[in-house]
């Protein structure tokens, strides 16, 4: 299943984040093992094929995505754009494609991905 397979459903204007978030993950960290798992209704970004080896991710909604981390809590986070008030588990909410051009969510990716940046 391709990327764009995957985000088919959602509103064009949805789906065109999603795409987006996941080419600038890949960017960023373009070592990174991408699943697209659509059991969890996510694309994941880690350091292996199983789910614990993920650190990242993307999800769509119906009005924004998510750009999450499983590390979320060790983040830090000065800028203060993590939500959510799970043990570990944060995320960003991206309304719209100039949320993606914040240098502080760039800054988010690399650092949940820091251990395979190389």
């Amino acid at each position: 299943m391709t990327h764009e397979q995957f985000f088919d459903e959602h509103p064009p204007e949805i789906r065109a984040l999603a795409l987006a978030a996941c080419a600038l993950i890949q960017r960023f960290v373009p070592n990174a093992v991408e699943i697209i798992n659509p059991g969890h209704r996510v694309v994941t970004y880690g350091k292996g094929e199983n789910m614990m080896a993920q650190l990242c991710y993307v999800a769509a909604f119906k009005n924004h995505i998510n750009i999450g981390f499983e590390n979320g809590t060790e983040l830090a986070d000065p800028r203060m754009l993590l939500e959510g008030t799970g043990k570990r588990l944060r995320h960003v909410k991206i309304r719209q494609a100039e949320d993606l051009d914040n240098p502080a969510l760039h800054d988010l990716i690399r650092a949940s991905l820091k251990d395979i940046t190389s």
